[in-house]
């Protein structure tokens, strides 16, 4: 076999393999032989099919099947010969694939940039510090009340958080419109779920009253042939409803799943639960300050197909998060995943460096107690634990996710990690905090 090796840019390669056509030609024998064994053609006794009838009526596709294999190990072979690892899958071209001569192809890929080793020793970290107030329980209960919040019939004029139903039909320019009506429609004032202007144009009204509310649709409503035009909604109201947020009592806190103890073991798993958010967050935020100080160091060429390979996944995560309904969307312009992809390949050729130099290997008992803390929350832990270990490539990924956190504790303890006190609700709320 021969190969020889191109630099087609900083990372690119191109291998260009020759494999000697006795090998293929050997191959192809055997297969044809093993053939002539099994095949049933009419005509002919079972195991007593001429060779020659064989290669006129398979011999396309033995050549194609060798092929494929010889290129597949022989590319594998050349690696190792050249003391290559590619980055990624490579394209392979073939040039000559003809009986009685050599099979040769091209093989292009990119390889892993040389990186030099990184350490953020002696880098400033903040580290988040906050504790869970009773306040901040106060607010959880809250939120949960909201969930089972009822409605009851009222008779003051509707206001914000009312609920009102009514029968409405739209008109633009005196037409009805299609779309534009409805019958026993709710609404909870103040949600955003109809446009604005209609939506306060309800606000103070009363059962049974009838108003003819003015609308202009935005410019960027979703039916472009509704767009930036004006209309007026004829609206009846059937009711006005209030929130009814439910008490706060054993019976509130059994509708979660708490069995014994009531309002006092509610605010306790509460507690729990917002402190494992609290830490999770915590172990998140140093994370990302440890892997912006690694970007910072970093200066090198990232292989343009992975940035390729990463923008397809992310656009194809997208695609699986909208549903069916991206059936009916444009495909995405893949510009706008590039920095994003980038940061991301980037983020794991630095973590691969570390990894490599610091030669880190992942912990089974870390992996073990993973494992197991994730089936915690299942009914049959035990089933959930044999899942993953009776699956190699499940386990991977775990394995790939603990390795990723020791390698994180690694750099972490390499760096100055100065408290940073702040309010749990801000921290956990940032874009809410910035609205305040």
């Amino acid at each position: 076999m021969q190969v020889s090796v191109e630099n087609s840019s900083t990372l690119g390669r191109k291998l260009t393999i020759s494999v000697p056509s006795e090998r293929m030609e050997q191959m192809i024998e055997e297969r044809a032989k093993r053939l002539g064994k099994t095949v049933r053609l009419p005509g002919f006794r079972p195991g007593k099919v001429p060779r020659s009838v064989i290669e006129k009526r398979f011999g396309p596709d033995l050549l194609n099947e060798v092929a494929g294999e010889l290129i597949q190990s022989s590319y594998q072979e050349a690696l190792e010969k050249e003391g290559l690892i590619p980055a990624t899958q490579p394209q392979v071209e073939p040039t000559s694939m003809e009986r009685g001569q050599d099979l040769e192809y091209v093989a292009s890929f990119d390889i892993y940039p040389e990186i030099a080793a990184l350490d953020v020793k002696g880098a400033r970290i903040e580290k988040p510090v906050c504790d869970v107030e009773d306040s901040d329980i106060d607010s959880t209960i809250d939120r949960m009340r909201k969930q089972r919040m009822d409605f009851k019939p009222g008779d003051e004029a509707a206001k914000e958080g009312d609920r009102v139903t009514i029968d409405f039909t739209g008109r633009i320019d005196g037409e009805a419109f299609e779309g534009g009506s409805a019958e026993a429609y709710p609404v909870v004032l103040g949600a955003g779920s109809i446009i604005a202007d209609l939506d306060q144009g309800l606000v103070g009204i009363k059962n049974g009253e009838e108003r003819v509310i003015p609308v202009t649709f935005p410019d960027d409503y979703p039916k472009e042939d509704l767009a930036g035009k004006a209309a007026d909604f004829e609206v009846k109201v059937s009711e006005v409803a209030v929130p009814e947020m439910p008490e706060v009592n054993d019976e509130f806190a059994a509708g979660f799943g708490i069995a014994e103890g009531g309002v006092a073991k509610l605010r306790e798993e509460i507690r729990s639960n917002l402190e494992r958010e609290r830490d999770e967050r915590v172990r998140g935020n140093v994370r990302d300050q440890v892997l912006n100080k690694l970007l910072e160091k970093s200066d090198f060429e990232v292989p343009d197909q992975m940035i390729e390979d990463e923008i397809t996944a992310m656009g194809e995560q997208m695609k699986q998060m909208m549903g069916p309904a991206a059936d009916s969307q444009p495909e995405p312009d893949r510009s706008l995943f590039r920095d994003e992809a980038e940061k991301r390949v980037r983020l794991g050729l630095i973590m691969r460096s570390v990894i490599k130099d610091r030669e880190i290997t992942v912990d089974p008992g870390k992996v073990r107690e993973t494992v197991t803390r994730m089936a915690q929350g299942y009914e049959q832990p035990e089933q959930v634990i044999q899942y993953y270990y009776s699956d190699q490539q499940r386990l991977a990924q775990v394995e790939a996710q603990v390795l990723e956190e020791q390698v994180i504790e690694t750099l972490v303890d390499e760096t100055e990690q100065v408290d940073k006190p702040i309010s749990f609700s801000t921290f956990m709320n940032p874009e809410e905090a910035e609205q305040a």
